[in-house]
């Protein structure tokens, strides 16, 4: 900002402390005039500046009082999700004390089960009913046929799938036309010791083994196989 001449200097030198005459009046009005719209120019500088002082002023005080609510906002929205947190943690401590002590009971009821032969007993009715599934599925299986062969399974009640895995090796009895139960075990004596059903030990072994198999009925040649 250009800084003006003093307002006592420019008077003094305007000659205005003692005029002498009418052109010195005038020449001293002339001087006062220009003084003075130098000094509302420099005024009106100056309020300009003020103005924008003020103005930027006022924006880094919106900016300030605008970053002060984000960080708050901020710092509210975390201690938030810490406490989602702690209620997740706790809700997740409280699932796993239930668990664990649905645990200790279960391994307490499969003791006592064990030790009172009902777990054993479970576990090979239900390897019986996985034993059945797959001899009714086996296409060498015949539940007609085998009905019609054996007319007293009908009237044992008795599902013929599990009927025959129980007593195909006892009886002698044959699943279907297509498979001789008591020949498989002349034949391949090792399953015979080993009192499984053999047409259950054909489906879990026999077919990957590449054992033979005959039809009922038919005459087996050759030596059994060991």
């Amino acid at each position: 900002m250009q800084n003006s001449e003093p307002l006592v200097d420019k008077l003094d030198v305007a000659g205005i402390n003692a005029p002498q005459d009418q052109a010195s009046v005038a020449q001293s009005k002339n001087s006062l005039e220009t003084i003075l719209q130098e000094l509302r120019s420099e005024f009106a500088r100056n309020s300009f500046a003020e103005r924008q002082l003020r103005a930027r002023a006022a924006q880094r005080a919106a900016k300030a009082r605008a970053e002060a609510s984000s960080a708050l906002a901020r710092a509210a929205d975390a201690d938030a999700r810490r406490e989602q947190a702690e209620r997740e943690l706790a809700e997740l401590a409280d699932r796993s004390l239930r668990l664990e002590s649905s645990l200790r009971e279960a391994a307490a009821t499969l003791n006592s089960l064990h030790k009172m032969g009902l777990f054993r007993l479970t576990r090979q009715r239900f390897r019986d009913w996985r034993h059945a599934k797959l001899i009714r599925n086996s296409p060498l299986f015949d539940a007609g046929w085998y009905v019609q062969r054996y007319p007293e399974v009908e009237t044992s009640g008795l599902d013929p799938a599990h009927e025959f895995l129980w007593n195909a090796a006892l009886l002698g009895r044959n699943p279907g036309p297509g498979f001789d139960s008591s020949r498989y075990l002349l034949q391949h004596t090792d399953v015979a010791q080993t009192g499984m059903n053999p047409l259950l030990h054909y489906i879990l072994f026999g077919a990957a083994e590449g054992r033979e198999i005959r039809p009922a009925d038919a005459q087996p040649t050759g030596r059994p196989s060991k």
